[in-house]
């Protein structure tokens, strides 16, 4: 279970690289799950939203996938990561969709 990590704190560290996850077409870093709805969790669910454009999508998850695995070893928590383009993201495929937690606002 996590201890002492709180929504606020993953927010800030979200925001700390905000500028990077920006250069590599993250439009929006969501949070959902059990953690976000202060269940008892294992981990952190995040839904990272690229732009459609984005050339790659495969070897965008891989890049995003080592910033965040960094990320979470920094703080102390297992990062689960979903990645949906913008056109995917609209569909709402999550079943949380309407409790999604906003990480970059």
């Amino acid at each position: 279970m996590i201890t002492g990590i709180t929504t606020n704190s993953i927010k800030k560290e979200i925001q700390s690289i905000r500028s990077e996850l920006k250069n590599i077409d993250v439009v929006n870093v969501f949070g959902f799950g059990s953690f976000f709805r202060a269940d008892r969790s294992e981990d952190v669910d995040l839904l990272l939203v690229l732009d459609n454009q984005v050339a790659d999508p495969g070897a965008r998850y891989a890049s995003l996938a080592v910033i965040f695995r960094t990320l979470g070893d920094k703080i102390g928590v297992t990062i689960d990561l979903t990645v949906l383009l913008e056109s995917e993201f609209e569909q709402k495929l999550l079943n949380e969709h309407d409790s999604l937690v906003d990480l970059l606002q």
